[in-house]
């Protein structure tokens, strides 16, 4: 047996969720709240912590339209507001981001 299929025979397969598959919103009940997130994204350079409200009302409409359990939505632990976002440019970010890599790539020296 070649090496390739020996490591393709080794590969783990990560769990399935909890509580079996993600329901799609075939209704499109939580459109225009996904649409106020994606938005709030948009005008935020993806800085996911400036939509927080929008995360929060995208989640809660799920639930309310028995897409996901009230448990899940809990459980993911959302702030209600963006209060605590810092206010950074995406430069900033991306720089906090590059730094980051660079120390994490000097703790992994052997």
């Amino acid at each position: 047996m070649n090496r390739g299929a020996q490591q393709a025979k080794e590969v783990s397969v990560g769990k399935g969720p909890k509580r079996g598959s993600f329901p799609l919103d075939h209704l499109h009940e939580c459109d225009k709240t996904v649409e106020m997130y994606f938005k709030c994204l948009r005008d935020n350079n993806n800085f996911a912590s400036k939509c927080r409200k929008e995360g929060n009302d995208y989640l809660k409409c799920r639930v309310n339209n028995g897409l996901m359990s009230k448990d899940d939505f809990l459980e993911a632990d959302m702030p209600e507001t963006n209060d605590n976002a810092p206010d950074l440019s995406i430069e900033q970010i991306k720089q906090m981001k590059k730094d980051r890599m660079k120390k994490d790539a000097g703790n992994l020296k052997l």
